[in-house]
């Protein structure tokens, strides 16, 4: 492990050696564009030959993806977004058919890189016999690939959210990349219909139950367990009236709780509204939060207060939106049959693990444990 300063050696004779030639390869005195940005850098060391340098979407990484169901990709044919659930492994860097040294740099959220390399010297011998184990540097580039598919998600999503918010979807961290990019793909060619079912047959009730553990991590939802654990077998027998009833009023719960162990009492603001603003901030704060995460909450907190969450209904006889469980609709009684839905009550809980998402990365308000 090297010291902060050895590092910030190690990175800068990096860009030295390597970065800068190939930036004055490919640009000349001019330099590149203003808006060019390096997010991954890959170096290779074939023996006795220069060295090849990639930038970004150019670096060669040989990927095992797990696809998406129902996906068929033949050799040769072009994989989109929507088709990949995540990457499995990555092969090691290759030079015409034969492994090779390397450096590798790339993004960490927060800002700063990381570096990954490998010497000619850990390479395999030429007459090894039987079949290599699993690349020792493969999950630390999985990580990396897996955020980037993260983000490019959250990004696409940005683009269409007035659409998926007209149907009830927000950026749910679980669902990132998949199966939320490929919701978000078909709600851009029209297909609400299609992508709804999608996300509602992704979430299964025991997809919901195996999140669980994860939940009572969190002090507000482990504090909930029993209520959790009765709404959960509620919506496994079918009966999302009470379900929803049981999640709905505790979305706002979670946040009261949260907020009231972080301020001091005369600090925290009494509508919903307000204090949601309040946890978004507290989430928010800091010069170090990461892209994907900011564009959560941000956006988490946008579909509740502008989307249909939050949506009020000043005469009793109105329809209001029934793409989620309003929060006035089930807190006032007013029943409408077409809200107590599967695909509802699949959403509240889906809105509960994004609140428990951005709960466990918050941390807990004394930085001690999370769960009582």
């Amino acid at each position: 492990m090297l010291d902060e300063e050895a590092a910030a050696r190690s990175f800068q004779d990096f860009h030295r050696v390597w970065v800068e030639p190939e930036l004055h390869r490919r640009f000349g005195k001019a330099g590149p564009p203003p808006d060019f940005r390096i997010f991954q850098c890959l170096v290779r060391l074939p023996p006795h030959k220069p060295a090849i340098v990639d930038f970004n979407d150019d670096v060669p990484w040989k990927m095992r993806c797990k696809m998406a169901n129902g996906t068929r990709v033949d050799k040769g044919d072009p994989v989109y977004l929507d088709q990949i659930e995540y990457v499995e492994s990555v092969a090691p860097p290759e030079c015409e058919g034969e492994r090779v040294g390397f450096v590798y740099i790339h993004r960490i959220a927060g800002g700063g890189f990381r570096m990954i390399f490998e010497g000619s010297a850990a390479l395999p011998r030429a007459d090894a016999q039987g079949e290599e184990s699993k690349w020792s540097l493969s999950d630390a580039v999985c990580e990396y690939l897996n955020a980037v598919f993260f983000e490019r998600t959250i990004r696409f999503h940005d683009e269409q959210q007035q659409g998926l918010a007209l149907i009830g979807i927000w950026p749910i961290p679980s669902l990132i990349p998949y199966p939320l990019s490929r919701c978000t793909a078909l709600a851009q060619k029209g297909n609400h219909e299609e992508a709804r079912r999608l996300l509602v047959g992704h979430c299964s009730p025991e997809w919901l139950e195996a999140q669980l553990d994860r939940w009572l991590t969190v002090r507000e939802l482990a504090e909930r367990r029993e209520l959790l654990s009765q709404a959960l077998a509620a919506h496994r027998a079918g009966q999302y009236i009470l379900a929803i009833h049981a999640i709905v009023p505790h979305l706002e719960g979670m946040v009261s709780d949260r907020l009231s162990r972080s301020l001091v009492p005369e600090a925290m603001h009494f509508r919903h509204d307000s204090k949601l603003g309040q946890l978004r901030d507290m989430a928010l704060e800091g010069d170090q939060v990461a892209f994907s995460f900011r564009r959560v909450v941000e956006s988490t907190v946008d579909f509740i207060l502008k989307g249909p969450v939050l949506e009020t209904f000043k005469n009793w006889l109105d329809d209001p939106n029934c793409m989620f469980p309003n929060r006035h609709v089930v807190g006032h009684g007013k029943f409408i049959e077409t809200l107590y839905t599967e695909e509802n009550s699949v959403k509240a809980f889906l809105l509960l693990d994004t609140l428990a998402h951005i709960l466990i990365a918050m941390g807990a308000p004394d930085g001690g444990s999370q769960a009582p």
